[in-house]
C-alpha cells in the first residue's frame, strides 16, 4: 500500500514486515508510534480481505497461475468544499470492479469478478462501512494529514517550456513542445495551429524529475506548405492564465528552442489523497517498496502533533 496527498507519497505499508512507514519529515514528526501501529493494523486487514476474495476469481476462473490485483482507494476536496471518494480494483493493469458508494453496490467491468461483485452486493454492512470511509474517515484524515504538511504541500514550481522542430531523413518535419520543472502535477499541454487544437503524433506521460517536479513532451507533425501558425498552449495552477507559446519557423536543419517561464500564482488547493492497496501474485508476495525517499528526518519546530486511538475498527484523532 501506498499513499499520496496531492503528488506526494506520505507513507507505505509492508506486507511482509507488516509495517506502516512514514515518507515525509512531517508526517513522521506529527504522529506517535501508535498511529503507525493502528494504520497497519488497518490496512492488514483491508489487503487480507481482498486477497482472500480474490482466491474466489481464481478458484472459479481459468485464470493463469500468476495475476496481479491493483486496489485504489481514496477521496478529494475539491474547491468548492465538496468531496469525492471512489473505490477501483483492477486486473492485470485493466479495470474489473468499481464501487459505487451512493448506491452501495459494486459495479462490473471484467465479467471474470461478477462472482465476486454478487457476493459483495449482499453484504450491505460492509459496502455501509465502505460509505463511511470514503465520505467520513477519509475526508477527515485528508484534513488533519494536509495540516500537518501545509507548509510543504503549498510549494509550487512553475512549467519551463521548449519547443523544437527537427526532421529525420525524408521524413516530415516534427514539433516538439517540451513542458518541465512544474509542480503540482496535474498539468494540460495541447498544440494549437491558427488557435485551433492539433492531434499529436506522439505523447509522454507526466514524467518525475530528479527534483521533484514532473515534464511532460508533445509532438505534432508539421506541413511547411500550409503556412500556418503554431502554437504550444499550457494550463498550469502555477499561471494565472493558460500559456500560449508560438512557434518560430526555422528551416529543417534547424533546431529553435523557446524557454518561457509564466506568472505564478496560490491557488485554492485541490487536495486529492490515494491508497493504492498493494500489488501482489497468486502465492508469490511482491518484494518490499524501496524508501525512495530516503529516512524520514525530524523538524522539532514542526507545531502539529496528532493523537490517535482506535475504537471499534475506526482511527480517531484530536489535534
Amino acid at each position: 500500500m501506498v499513499a499520496t496527498l496531492d503528488d506526494q507519497q506520505i507513507v507505505y505499508f509492508d506486507s511482509t514486515l507488516h509495517r506502516a512507514v512514514p515518507r515525509q519529515w512531517w508526517m513522521a514528526y506529527s504522529f506517535p508510534s501508535e498511529h503507525w501501529d493502528a494504520i497497519a493494523i488497518t490496512v492488514a486487514g483491508f489487503h487480507g480481505i481482498i486477497r482472500g476474495n480474490v482466491e474466489i476469481v481464481y478458484q472459479q476462473h481459468s485464470v493463469p497461475a500468476d495475476f496481479f490485483v491493483q486496489g485504489v482507494c481514496g477521496c478529494e476536496l475539491k474547491n468548492d468544499n465538496s468531496t469525492d471518494g471512489f473505490i477501483r480494483l483492477g486486473y492485470d493493469g485493466e479495470d474489473a470492479c468499481v464501487f459505487d458508494k451512493e448506491a452501495m453496490s459494486w459495479i462490473v467491468l471484467n465479467p471474470q469478478f461478477q462472482v465476486l461483485a454478487d457476493r459483495w452486493n449482499v453484504n450491505m454492512l460492509m459496502n455501509k462501512y465502505f460509505k463511511a470511509l470514503l465520505e467520513k474517515d477519509c475526508v477527515k484524515w485528508l484534513l488533519i494529514y494536509l495540516e500537518c504538511g501545509q507548509e510543504a504541500l503549498r510549494q509550487r514550481a512553475i512549467p519551463e517550456v521548449f519547443i523544437s522542430i527537427r526532421s529525420d531523413g525524408f521524413q516530415p518535419l516534427r514539433l516538439s513542445c517540451l513542458v518541465t520543472g512544474f509542480y503540482p502535477q496535474a498539468i494540460d499541454v495541447s498544440w494549437l495551429r491558427d488557435g485551433e487544437w492539433v492531434p499529436e503524433i506522439g505523447s509522454s506521460d507526466v514524467l518525475p524529475n530528479h527534483d521533484g517536479t514532473y515534464q511532460v513532451m508533445k509532438m505534432i507533425t508539421l506541413n511547411e506548405a500550409e503556412g500556418a501558425k503554431y502554437s504550444c498552449y499550457i494550463e498550469h495552477a502555477t499561471l494565472l492564465q493558460g500559456l500560449n507559446i508560438p512557434q518560430e519557423r526555422t528551416t529543417k536543419k534547424d533546431t529553435k528552442t523557446v524557454t518561457v517561464a509564466g506568472v505564478a500564482i496560490i491557488p485554492l488547493i485541490l487536495l486529492g489523497i490515494i491508497i493504492g492497496i498493494g500489488f501482489w501474485r497468486k502465492k508469490n508476495y511482491s518484494k518490499p517498496l524501496s524508501n525512495q525517499q530516503g529516512p524520514a528526518e525530524i523538524n522539532h519546530d514542526q507545531q502539529c502533533t496528532v493523537v490517535t486511538r482506535r475504537d471499534k475498527g475506526f482511527l480517531s484523532a484530536d489535534n
